[in-house]
């Protein structure tokens, strides 16, 4: 943590029980100054810096509402994957999922289901 803390500026929250993957990431969304939030899934490997700069340009040049990411080191053929619009790499604006932050914290491992729906009923890109 203390090496994190050198390079990067970051809040650490730990809570006291588990609610879950929507839990969290609601309340790292409440807690965000960014206008910018980049999800990452804990068991990613081989992540870099440059990984999360390229997540986000699409919305920085906003060419899109949301960026999904995908692993390129993997066994599954993601041309042909019908998951992949599942990951949990993806790149939002704080102001466009802010409305349905409530709804996540109850979303546990349905976060990216809810995610997807919110973000197609509203003609999101």
């Amino acid at each position: 943590m203390n090496e994190l803390n050198k390079n990067y500026e970051f809040k650490y929250i730990k809570f006291k029980e588990n609610k879950g993957k929507g839990f969290a990431m609601a309340i790292g969304i409440e807690n965000a100054s960014s206008e910018i939030i980049v999800f990452v899934d804990a068991n990613l490997y081989n992540l870099t810096e440059e990984h999360l700069f390229e997540l986000r340009i699409p919305l920085v040049h906003k060419k899109a509402d949301m960026i999904l990411g995908q692993a390129t080191e993997t066994l599954i053929n993601y041309s042909i994957n019908p998951f992949k619009s599942f990951t949990g790499e993806r790149a939002v604006l704080k102001k466009d999922i802010l409305p349905i932050v409530d709804k996540m914290k109850n979303s546990r491992f349905g976060i990216e289901t809810l995610i997807n729906l919110y973000y197609q009923s509203e003609g999101k890109k």
